[in-house]
């Protein structure tokens, strides 16, 4: 039975971490269509490369593509520590039912906090950055538990 709860918790880290990294990916790709949208980049190089017209800043922009950025640095940080601790979870023979819970609900929150991230909607960034937190929290009280 372990065998079997193992293996089907594994298989929603798998689908919920295949999720987050492409969140991850479409993070990346938004941040390059908003500086070539844009025409502002943050390294010399890459202005010279895209035209004349085309301009290098500093990075303390609050444009569409600094808000990209910060959506994306602000993912990483917390998607991260999930493929850690979901993957523990998982060696730690959380239940289905946790991990469901877990890892469903984080994705979810990660989804929609990226995408009020780049519209710049509050307060359901801050509330979504939570319930994230939230689940990382509950995750690592289940690792405690089992490790104590």
């Amino acid at each position: 039975m372990t065998n079997l709860l193992t293996v089907e918790t594994f298989k929603l880290y798998a689908i919920c971490s295949v999720i987050l990294g492409l969140n991850l990916l479409a993070l990346a790709i938004g941040t390059a269509v908003a500086r070539v949208g844009t025409k502002t980049f943050l390294n010399p190089e890459d202005s010279k490369v895209n035209g004349k017209d085309s301009k290098w800043i500093d990075g303390t922009e609050r444009d569409l593509p600094a808000r990209f950025i910060r959506a994306h640095r602000n993912a990483m940080e917390n998607v991260l520590p999930f493929f850690a601790i979901g993957l523990i979870y998982v060696l730690t023979n959380g239940t289905v039912l946790g991990a469901k819970a877990y890892f469903f609900t984080f994705t979810a929150a990660r989804i929609v906090h990226s995408i009020v991230y780049v519209k710049g909607i509050q307060p359901l960034r801050t509330m979504s950055f939570f319930v994230g937190l939230l689940c990382l929290l509950g995750m690592m009280a289940h690792i405690l538990r089992v490790a104590f």
